[in-house]
C-alpha cells in the first residue's frame, strides 16, 4: 500500500468517534522492512496514538519487529492488511496488542487467517462495511502417500488459539466459528453482521463517522426473542389477552433474519442454553412470572407483545389509580394476569372459600388504589398480590 493510500485511511481514536486523520506535517514515517511481511510505524505527535501497519505474511521477522517498535509505544492503532501467516508468531503479536491495550483496524482491505487472531486481540477493533475478515482452522502441510502435500488440521495450533481468544473474553461461539473452516473449505467471512451474532465488540467506521453496530442480535438474543414470543402465543394466553397470530407472525420473523444472517448450526447450539435457562425460570419462578418477563423483554427489543391494556376498559376509567394504569404498558400484563388468576381462582372454589377470596381481593384492590397515580407503588402492589396468588 503506498503512502498516499494508507494516509486517506489512517483514523484518530478520539473518545467514542473516528476522525480522518489527513494531516501529513505531524507525523513521521518510518518504513520498516521484514522479510515476507512487512511493519511499518507512524509515529504522532502530542496526545495521538501511534500507527502501526501490518502487510504481508505474519513469520518470525514480523514478529520481532513488532515486539521492537511497539515497546516504547504508550498507545497505538495496529492496521492490518495480511493473508495470514504462522499461529505462533500471530498469536505473540496479539498477546503484545493486548498487553500494551492497543486498538486494531482493518479498513477496506482483506485479513485472512492468523491476521484475524491479531485483529480480535485489540482493545478497540475497527472495520468497515468493505473490511474482508476471513478465518478457518488452523493447519500444518503433510504429505500423502503419493507425494501431494495437503493441509492437516492441527488440534494444538487450534487450542493455542482457543485458549488465547478465551482470555480475550471471546465468545465459546465465536472461538468456534474462527477455528472451524477446514483447509480444504472456503474461509469463513466476519462481516459486521456476523461479528455482532458472535458477540464480538467491534466499531464500524464509514467515511470518518462511527456508526453503531445495534440494532443488529446476538444468537442467544434471536433464541431468546423467538422463543419470547412463541411462548407468549402458545403458554402465555391462559393469563394473557394475547394474539396469536401477531406473536407468531414475528416469531416467524425473528428466526428467519437470524437464520439470514447466520448458520443454523450457532441458532440451534443458543437453543439448549436458552431451553436450559427457560427450565430454570419457569421452576424457579413459576409459568406466570415467565410469562411477564417474556412480555418485558418482547417490548423492550421493540416487537410487539399483543397486550395492549389492562383487564378493564379504559375508556370506562374512573380513579386516578385506573387511569395510572392504563397509561404504563409496564402495568398491563401485571394486572391481567393478576385478573385471570383471580377469577380462575374463584371459579374453583367453594362457594364460603370464594366469598372470603372476593373480600381479600376487595382489600386489596383498595389498598392498590391509595397508590393514586404512583405507579411504582401500583407496581409493588401487584407483586406482593400475584405472590399471595402463589406466583
Amino acid at each position: 500500500m503506498i503512502l498516499q493510500e494508507m494516509l486517506r485511511h489512517l483514523l484518530v481514536k478520539n473518545w467514542n468517534y473516528l476522525y480522518i486523520f489527513l494531516s501529513v506535517g505531524i507525523v513521521l514515517w518510518v518504513p520498516i522492512a521484514a522479510s515476507g511481511g512487512q511493519v511499518d510505524l507512524v509515529e504522532s505527535g502530542g496526545s495521538r496514538p501511534s500507527l502501526i501497519f501490518i502487510s504481508g505474511e505474519i513469520d518470525e521477522s514480523v514478529a520481532r519487529e513488532f515486539y521492537r517498535i511497539s515497546d516504547p509505544l504508550d498507545d497505538a492503532i495496529v492496521f492490518l492488511q495480511s493473508p495470514g501467516g504462522y499461529v505462533e508468531y500471530g498469536v505473540n503479536i496479539g498477546a503484545k496488542i493486548a498487553e500494551k491495550r492497543f486498538s486494531t483496524a482493518v479498513i477496506d482491505s482483506d485479513c485472512a487467517s492468523i491476521c484475524v487472531i491479531i485483529w480480535l486481540s485489540g482493545e478497540r477493533r475497527y472495520m468497515t462495511k468493505d473490511s474482508e475478515l476471513r478465518v478457518h482452522a488452523a493447519y500444518r502441510l503433510a504429505i500423502d502417500e503419493n507425494g501431494r502435500t495437503y493441509g492437516e488440521v492441527s488440534g494444538s495450533a487450534n487450542a493455542d488459539i482457543g485458549a488465547f481468544l478465551a482470555i480475550r473474553g471471546l465468545s465459546r461461539e465465536a472461538i468456534r466459528y474462527v477455528t472451524n473452516a477446514s483447509p480444504n473449505e472456503p474461509l469463513d467471512p466476519i462481516t459486521p453482521i456476523i461479528a455482532r451474532l458472535l458477540e464480538i465488540d467491534y466499531i464500524l467506521a464509514d467515511s470518518g463517522q462511527l456508526l453503531p453496530n445495534s440494532g443488529i442480535h446476538t444468537p442467544y438474543d434471536v433464541v431468546q426473542l423467538f422463543g419470547d414470543l412463541y411462548g407468549l402465543s402458545s403458554h402465555c394466553s391462559q393469563f394473557l389477552d394475547t394474539q396469536k397470530g401477531t406473536l407468531n407472525s414475528q416469531s416467524k420473523f425473528i428466526l428467519d433474519e437470524g437464520l439470514k444472517s447466520y448458520s443454523l448450526n450457532l441458532i440451534q447450539d443458543r437453543v439448549q442454553r436458552y431451553s436450559i435457562n427457560i427450565q430454570n425460570d419457569i421452576s424457579n419462578n413459576g409459568l406466570v412470572r415467565w410469562c411477564l418477563l417474556a412480555e418485558s423483554r418482547v417490548r423492550g427489543a421493540g416487537f410487539d407483545s399483543t397486550v395492549y391494556g389492562p383487564s378493564f376498559d379504559c375508556a370506562k376509567s374512573a380513579t386516578r389509580t385506573e387511569y395510572a394504569l392504563c397509561d404504563s404498558k409496564d402495568l398491563w400484563a401485571m394486572d391481567q394476569a393478576m385478573a385471570s388468576l383471580y377469577f380462575f381462582f374463584r371459579e374453583n372454589m367453594t362457594s364460603d372459600l370464594s366469598r372470603n377470596f372476593l373480600n381479600s381481593q376487595r382489600r386489596w384492590l383498595k389498598s392498590r388504589n391509595m397508590c393514586g397515580s404512583n405507579k411504582r407503588c401500583l407496581e409493588e402492589k401487584y407483586h406482593i398480590r400475584l405472590s399471595e396468588f402463589g406466583v
